[in-house]
């Protein structure tokens, strides 16, 4: 996988059931986890579909669990945006992807 771009969206199982779980048991659930894999975290601060803080603490925990912390290229949070794309959020994606 060349990457991944998260965009307001809490992680799903098996990410989701990652955290706190160790290094053997979180390896037994990914299909896939190397220092090779690129993320792109983009989420707006006041987002209350998918909440910054738990999204945030769900990837961080899900990414230790598997110790692929150093993936996370990209984590932007856009200060008074809620559950939105606009403009800016495409055109870093773009710069992400290339």
């Amino acid at each position: 996988m060349g990457g991944a771009i998260v965009m307001d969206s809490v992680p799903l199982p098996p990410l989701g059931d990652m955290p706190g779980a160790d290094l053997e048991e979180a390896k037994t659930n990914a299909t896939y986890y190397g220092q090779d894999m690129n993320f792109m975290i983009w989420h707006g601060e006041d987002d209350t579909i998918s909440p910054l803080d738990i999204t945030e603490a769900t990837y961080a925990g899900a990414f230790e669990a598997l110790g692929v912390t150093d993936t996370l290229r990209v984590n932007v949070t856009q200060p008074g945006q809620s559950h939105t794309t606009v403009e800016p959020d495409i055109t870093r994606m773009v710069e992400f992807i290339r």
